[in-house]
């Protein structure tokens, strides 16, 4: 957002930090999903490359993200620390 965490929390009241939260809760942006992205293109290129089809094996989007653990959705327990943070 371009802005520090203190400057948000200044000018960003908590209706608003609510409707982001839930916004990333359905979507999350960054640099995993970043990592998804291009590892689901690499997956579906490798499984239609042939190779994959002649020994009958379909290749993940995660085997293309080595070093990545799959992230948990935040829980309702972060969002009610959170909103404790930001006053609401």
């Amino acid at each position: 957002m371009g802005k520090t965490l203190a400057q948000l929390g200044e000018e960003m009241d908590s209706q608003e930090f609510c409707i982001w939260f839930a916004e990333y809760q359905e979507r999350p942006w960054g640099e995993f999903r970043d990592e998804l992205n291009a590892a689901t293109i690499a997956s579906t290129v490798a499984n239609f490359s042939g190779k994959t089809l002649k020994q009958n094996k379909e290749l993940k989007p995660i085997e293309f993200m080595p070093y990545s653990k799959e992230k948990p959705k935040p829980s309702p327990q972060d969002a009610d620390s959170l909103k404790e943070l930001f006053g609401s």
